[in-house]
Parts: structure tokens; sequence; C-alpha cells
């Protein structure tokens, strides 16, 4: 995904002149904005400012990004129009043998990020505070005026069709509205443009509930410290199907962990000392996606009353048994952490 930090840091050039490391996208970001400063980009697009009796316009344009931001002198409001132009190598990737595309999750993240950005004052101070946009005059092109609209085309550099587009009317995810044009099957992430990954997420999970249920895989996710008072481990439960979906199906689990002992003679590892039973007898509803992983499957925590304090010590491992029962009374067990799998108990 190369082109995507650039494409990112040419969409803040509107904002200010230096493009945050703080945005969270990768690392690349950051050493994009070496390479290539953002005063340097600036002057790289064709910029002109226009200035009438009620409205003021700044126009940019490169092979990039296009567009127009409008003030309106006698409401002191603004809107924003941009057209971003997605290259083929956003649109398809390989990954791991298969072709992917960050087209989805490009459209998403450049739409809230305008949101954020033009409609949080605070947000919108933070990214001037370091520059000014870009008027050649060197004011704060923005500077007393609240955006009432942004709207984003996003057109395929090759061909010049329309992808998607958005149009924000404030800084929620709820104030943005899409249309997309183009259906990306296999994304990166699993991202469909204009939802949120929560919300793919429990599609997919109503979608698995097609499909039947096979067999169980039970997964440590790892040690946990919640608070000063609790830690544990979280427990993935995924009921799988023969394709290894992993199945959003309503029941009950039942988890038992053990300590892990090994035999000092033969050297082998065997179940020990009960030390947790987990009885979650109603897992129904749509209430149950909450905790629902189309990853790890339900995500239960193991709370441990007898532990060290965070981090333990690794050589406190344990077995844990999980069994899965069905709506309609179909039972399915597994088991992790036998074979020394890093699966913390954590007793004192």
């Amino acid at each position: 995904m190369r082109n995507i930090p650039i494409i990112l840091c040419i969409t803040l050039v509107l904002l200010v002149v230096g493009c945050s490391n703080k945005s969270g996208i990768s690392d690349t970001t950051e050493t994009q904005t070496k390479e290539m400063p953002t005063e340097q980009i600036a002057k790289e697009q064709e910029v002109k400012k226009t200035s009438g009796l009620i409205t003021e316009k700044l126009s940019f344009k490169d092979e990039d990004i296009s567009g127009t931001v409008i003030k309106n002198k006698l409401t002191k409001t603004a809107e924003a129009k941009i057209d971003m132009f997605i290259p083929d190598d956003i649109e398809k990737q390989e990954l791991l043998g298969q072709e992917v595309s960050a087209v989805p999750m490009t459209v998403n993240l450049i739409c809230g990020l305008f949101g954020t950005a033009f409609f949080d004052p605070s947000a919108l101070q933070e990214l001037t505070k370091s520059g000014n946009l870009t008027a050649e005059s060197g004011e704060n092109f923005l500077q007393g005026y609240s955006i009432t609209k942004s709207a984003i085309k996003f057109i395929d550099k090759e061909d010049k069709k329309l992808i998607a587009d958005c149009t924000a009317t404030g800084s929620e995810w709820e104030n943005i509205k899409f249309n997309a044009y183009r259906e990306y099957e296999n994304s990166l992430f699993g991202m469909v443009i204009g939802k949120t990954m929560e919300e793919v997420e429990k599609e997919a999970a109503k979608k698995s509930l097609s499909k039947e249920i096979t067999h169980l895989e039970v997964k440590c996710l790892g040690p946990e410290n919640w608070d000063a008072d609790e830690d544990g481990i979280t427990l993935g439960i995924a009921p799988l199907s023969a394709d290894n979906t992993i199945v959003a199906a309503e029941g009950s689990i039942i988890t038992k962990s053990y300590v892990l002992e090994k035999n000092k003679d033969t050297w082998e590892y065997y179940k020990g000392e009960l030390v947790n039973t987990r009885d979650i007898p109603d897992i129904e509803g749509d209430e149950r996606l909450n905790y629902f992983s189309n990853w790890d499957g339900y995500l239960i925590r193991l709370i441990w009353d007898n532990t060290e304090s965070y981090p333990a010590d690794k050589s406190d491992y344990g077995v844990v048994y999980a069994t899965f029962k069905t709506k309609d009374g179909k039972t399915f067990e597994a088991k992790v952490g036998d074979k020394w799998e890093d699966c913390q108990i954590r007793l004192k």
C-alpha cells in the first residue's frame, strides 16, 4: 500500500502545511513525510485563490487530487469538494498469494478523516496550528469559518470512472453518507465501503449461521490485566464449519481450566489441579455478537482469584477444556494448552 500515505498527506495539505505523524496509519507515513515534506507537495500542486463579493474560493489540482474549498463571507461557512484519483496498485494488490483491494479501507479512512478534520474545531485547530492552509497569502484560509459540508469523489486514475463518493455534514461517522459504485469482494481486512468493522463483523456472523457446525476450536489469546483487581486470560471459543468458517451459533459454553503438570521421569505433560470452571448458559440473541469475533469466535474472560501480579511467571501454564452445546442439543468439545501452547493459568 505504498501510495496510501502519499494520498493521505496530499489530502491533509488542504488543511495544514505539515503532515501529522499521529494519524496512526502506519510508520511509512512518517517516512514519507521525511522524504517529501508537505511544503514540497504543496509547491507541486497547482493552487489558485479567487475572491468575489460574497464567496472566496481556493482551488487545487495535481495528479492525485483536485477540488475546491468555497467560503461564504456572509454566513461564515464553507464547503469542500474533492476529487481523489485511485491508482491500480491500491485497487488491486497481492497478499499471501491472493488478490485483495485496499479501496474500501482507503475510502472509509479518508472520508472519516475529513469528517474529523473539518467539523471538529479542536481537530481543525490541531491541524492548522503548525502551518497555514495553501492560500499563497499565508493566512489560515478557514480561520473564523465553519464547514457545513465536505464531498469527496473517488475516481479510478486509469479509466476515470467513479468508484465511490461520500458526503459529510458533521464530525461523527453517522454524519457521513456513502455511495459505492464498485464492489470489492476480497478487500483488505474484509472492509466494505461505508461500513464500520463492527458492522462488517456482525453481518459476517449472521451469514455464518447458514453453515453447520462440525467441530470446535479453543484458543488461549494471552494473559490479561483488566484492572488492579482482575487478571486472567481471554479464550477464543470457535464453533467451526467444515470449511473452518466460525459460526456464530446460539448455545452454551462450559470451560474447565487445569494446571499443566510434568512427569519428571517421562517428561510428559498432564492436567493437574482444576483451578477454574466457567459456565455460560445463555449465548443467544443479538447481544452475543458484542463479544463474538470472526477471527477467534466467542471471546470469554477467565478471571483468576488466586494469581500473581501481572505479568505472571511464564512457568505457570495450564490446559483448558471447552464444551459448546447448540440450542438443538449438539455438543462439541476441544482443548488447548496440553502441549505447552502458552496457555497461562498463573497460580501463586
